[in-house]
């Protein structure tokens, strides 16, 4: 249940705002992308933070400090959000039941990507990010060594896995699959699909261009990792603002290429050859809408 600006206002606390939507995957998945587009559409509103991660990484700070990030709505009809990280069940397996327990008439976007560029980009991701996660030791330096000994690499790719998490809770009239390379390919289509699916109606969209793309992103040097874990960032960064060449050298360095070794690529196919032909025949797509594993280009 959603309530106008002044209702909140006047009549009932934040706390009775109720989203109506979640975007809740997958990861490098153009989930930023969309968050954008959604934001622009008059009937629609969605928080100035794009990923809030209530169910996921901050339940505990309660349902209040969750409902506090619609305050500024403004007469909007829906309300919704976009937290990635919800739809990766081996990492964050209470989110799902979490979700459903709260938002049982929710209606849920899943949006999906080939997952060999997935994988790669999440790649990229995870070592800008610092290649942590709550909970997990550090991403190893070694792509097929994360593919087999760090779940959330993985995890961010196990779309039917993930998303029949969402299922057990929630009819397929209240889920959204949207495929990544159809949204590249005629993002209007998508939105129109989008939009009638949340019970709004078609607005035109100005797309926001590529966002949170993993090409160009650079990640921190051990040097700076050793500079951060002993909470000297601010003392450095004065003394040496990044942008500069010499920051450049010895703070930062470009986030690498995953090297698809054949171990690699073996840990992906057996893990994953399963859960794609599953998702993609929910979604009513060849096979070969995706990456054949025996296109993929090995490291010698």
């Amino acid at each position: 249940m959603t309530v106008s600006n002044s209702t909140v206002d006047t009549h009932l606390s934040i706390e009775s705002i109720v989203p109506d939507f979640l975007i809740i995957g997958a990861p490098k998945a153009a989930t930023t992308t969309l968050w954008h587009c959604m934001r622009q559409h008059q009937d629609i509103y969605m928080p100035d933070v794009k990923e809030p991660r209530f169910f996921s990484h901050h339940f505990d700070r309660g349902w209040e400090w969750y409902t506090s990030l619609f305050a500024t709505m403004n007469g909007e009809r829906v309300l919704g959000e976009a937290s990635p990280h919800y739809s990766m069940v081996d990492v964050f397996p209470q989110a799902s039941q979490r979700i459903a327990t709260t938002l049982p008439d929710a209606k849920l976007i899943y949006c999906v990507r080939d997952p060999v560029t997935a994988l790669a980009s999440a790649w990229k991701q995870y070592q800008h990010n610092g290649t942590t996660m709550p909970g997990r030791e550090r991403m190893p330096a070694s792509f097929a060594a994360a593919l087999e000994n760090w779940p959330p690499l993985l995890s961010s790719v196990r779309y039917w896995s993930n998303l029949n998490a969402f299922r057990k809770h929630y009819p397929d009239s209240q889920i959204l699959v949207v495929m990544y390379e159809d949204f590249n390919r005629d993002p209007d289509c998508v939105l129109r699909r989008c939009f009638e699916f949340l019970g709004v109606g078609y607005a035109k969209i100005e797309l926001p261009g590529i966002v949170n793309a993993s090409k160009g992103k650079r990640v921190f040097s051990p040097v700076m990792q050793k500079i951060r874990s002993h909470g000297l960032t601010s003392r450095v960064r004065r003394w040496l603002p990044v942008g500069t060449s010499l920051a450049g050298k010895i703070l930062e360095s470009p986030v690498r290429d995953p090297l698809w070794t054949r171990r690699a690529l073996f840990t992906a196919r057996d893990h994953l050859e399963t859960e794609i032909r599953e998702i993609l025949g929910y979604t009513n797509k060849p096979r070969s809408f995706w990456s054949d594993w025996n296109d993929v280009s090995l490291h010698r």
